[in-house]
């Protein structure tokens, strides 16, 4: 394939080991270009849903990769949804 573009990776199921694995998310290796937009990154689940780590031949990060200006923050009533499942 050409090109892809990854618009702001998901994160939560592929911080597991079996998730990590290249064939079950996007990577370079999936295209002869692969750039990726974050724009609700964070290294901890709570704080974003983006992936943090760069997995394309160009990954941007605006607004620092974090929730954009302007945008609702539903991090938080996601969570608790989630939390109160268990």
């Amino acid at each position: 394939m050409g090109r892809i573009t990854g618009l702001d990776a998901a994160s939560p199921l592929f911080r597991s080991n079996h998730f990590r694995e290249k064939n079950k998310k996007l990577d370079r290796t999936d295209a002869r270009y692969v750039d990726v937009l974050h724009t609700d990154a964070s290294p901890f689940l709570a704080d974003g849903f983006g992936l943090w780590e760069p997995i394309g031949h160009a990954d941007f990060f605006p607004n620092g990769g974090q929730q954009q200006p302007g945008c609702r923050d539903r991090r938080s009533s996601v969570l608790i949804t989630q939390l109160g499942k268990r």
